[in-house]
């Protein structure tokens, strides 16, 4: 793996390989260390000492039949193996797809795997024996992984790797999954340059309001599966040369302040996560705990993935601003998979903005300027580019937009359009050209003759609910005699004989605020709203089972 330019700090790499081999030579004391699932320190380990860890990956990836662009499932937790594997595909040549690791997503595993016809699957042993099961019950004759588990993988002795062409920036890197959110999984093909450059401009672009100083830790705690994890957190280091503090998931969801309890280590650290994660420290860290925390160090508190909430980040300022946090360090950023992350993200040092639409309609929060490099339109239905304040769908130009759908030139031709990506994303632009996501279009309800953000009718039920984003709602249409009728499911933890009492308060808030009147309102327990792995509602999952008569009301 030797290159010339790896010792170079100037030096830009347009792939993957060159960036390990530069992060090894450039940053050889920086690396990564993993907090597990209990929130303890599960070790540290420096980019040189992964380098060869990756090639040594690589090599037991050769000697069990691996070879140069087959795709290869990472079905792993958090883990040092996880970081190995899916690095020693990209060094074979091979593609890998991160996907979930815990057992309850086992199936969506294997529909991942059918989708990509991938020839190896790599899992822990746990997962291997279920997976085998569940494989063996389906039918006859449908696509089976070659299962690869951890243990195995652990005693295959290296094989040398092939000597092959280096890959070029254009050529694919790997494969990240959508979220599936308003509907089927697809897989973003990512080429070797769009991600180096995604991964350093972005880490760029959030420096702007420090004068351009690049943080000196990153903190992660979201699965590498999810696109925030991989390019905002892993790549991120690895281009940047910031020392990497990745939680285990289950660290933060089951202990939040595990989490903050990392800046501790950090002098300057940037951190990005969902709205709904910032609501949750708010409510799960109380003042005993409070006054433990060091948040001094957190100079880019980042919100992206889902619509970010003002009223969100601002209780969160306030709230942890008594443990040192600097309420100028909130950011708001707009990213998706198909531009392998980062859109735009806000430049401001006073906190987060919001604003409304030229023709009417609730405030939203500023998402800032684009990305260098990065050309914004809002284009009509007739593919007009709008002028400022108007709402239309929002199209791209960057380096770092997709190669395409996997196998599936039809969407692929869809979103891309004469060197445009169409996000789907509905939003307007500012006269000073930030960005503000309104909604998506496959999710627009016409109610009335209205346009309807499913997230307009959500917010006004949550702040009757009052539960501090605890209890979330989902809202989306249904076909009547007399066009679309709205249907909102909220979740509660309980309210006995007050359930009448909160239907009626949320049907008139929802009335009053948007002029609406609900066909149907469900209150349900905590939990059964289905969410993508970032927080986002499956709104047209819960439409499905709503449909099926299989969503019944618990209050």
């Amino acid at each position: 793996m030797a290159d010339p330019d790896a010792g170079n700090p100037e030096h830009h790499p347009e792939t993957l390989l060159e960036a390990l081999r530069r992060a090894a030579s450039v940053w050889p004391q920086r690396g990564i260390t993993l907090i597990d699932s209990r929130g303890r320190v599960e070790g540290r380990r420096t980019w040189p000492f992964l380098l060869d860890e990756i090639e040594a990956a690589a090599g037991r990836l050769v000697t069990l039949g691996v070879r140069p662009g087959d795709r290869v499932l990472v079905c792993l937790p958090t883990s040092w193996p996880w970081f190995e594997v899916w690095f020693g595909a990209v060094r074979l040549g091979a593609l890998p797809a991160a996907v979930g690791s815990p057992r309850n997503q086992i199936e969506k595993a294997l529909a991942v795997n059918e989708l990509l016809d991938a020839r190896y699957m790599v899992c822990t042993d746990a997962v291997s024996d279920q997976v085998q099961e569940i494989a063996s019950a389906g039918p006859a004759g449908g696509p089976r992984p070659n299962l690869l588990s951890q243990s195995a993988l652990a005693a295959t002795s290296p094989s040398p790797v092939p000597a092959t062409r280096p890959p070029r920036g254009d050529d694919p890197a790997f494969l990240q999954m959508t979220s599936g959110s308003t509907g089927h999984q697809r897989a973003v093909v990512v080429g070797h340059a769009a991600a180096t450059w995604s991964a350093r401009a972005s880490m760029e672009a959030v420096a702007i309001p420090r004068g351009g100083q690049l943080m000196d830790a990153l903190v992660g705690w979201l699965p590498l599966y999810h696109d925030m994890g991989l390019g905002g957190c892993l790549l991120g280091s690895l281009l940047t040369g910031a020392d990497l503090i990745m939680l285990n998931p289950r660290a933060f969801l089951a202990r939040p302040w595990v989490w903050l309890e990392q800046f501790r280590r950090t002098k300057t650290a940037m951190s990005a996560a969902p709205n709904f994660s910032f609501r949750q420290c708010v409510e799960r860290v109380g003042a005993d705990r409070l006054e433990t925390l060091d948040l001094s160090g957190w100079r880019d508190v980042c919100s992206g993935s889902e619509l970010v909430r003002q009223e969100t980040m601002s209780e969160f300022s306030r709230h942890f601003e008594r443990a040192g946090l600097d309420p100028g360090a909130l950011r708001a950023a707009y990213g998706m998979a198909e531009n392998t992350l980062l859109i735009s993200i806000s430049q401001t040092v006073d906190g987060l903005h919001t604003a409304a639409p030229s023709g009417g309609g609730p405030e939203v929060t500023s998402n800032g300027p684009p990305m260098d490099r990065t050309e914004i339109e809002i284009a009509a239905p007739d593919g007009r580019a709008l002028p400022a304040g108007e709402v239309g769908e929002i199209r791209l130009r960057s380096p770092s937009t997709m190669l395409g759908y996997w196998n599936d030139p039809g969407a692929t031709a869809e979103v891309l359009r004469d060197g445009w990506l169409y996000t789907g994303d509905l939003g307007f632009l500012s006269p000073a050209g930030e960005v503000h996501i309104t909604g998506r279009t496959k999710e627009l309800l016409i109610l009335g003759g209205s346009n309807v953000m499913p997230h307009e009718i959500e917010w006004v039920a949550e702040s009757v609910l009052g539960a501090g984003g605890r209890e979330r709602a989902a809202a989306f249409s249904v076909d009547a005699p007399h066009g679309e009728r709205a249907v909102l499911v909220m979740e509660t933890g309980g309210r006995g004989d007050g359930a009448a009492l909160l239907r009626s308060e949320v049907g008139r808030s929802v009335g009053r605020a948007l002029g609406i009147q609900l066909a149907d309102l469900l209150l349900v327990r905590r939990g059964r709203i289905p969410r993508t792995s970032s927080g986002k509602v499956r709104r047209r999952s819960l439409r499905e089972q709503y449909l099926r008569g299989d969503l019944a009301a618990d209050f």
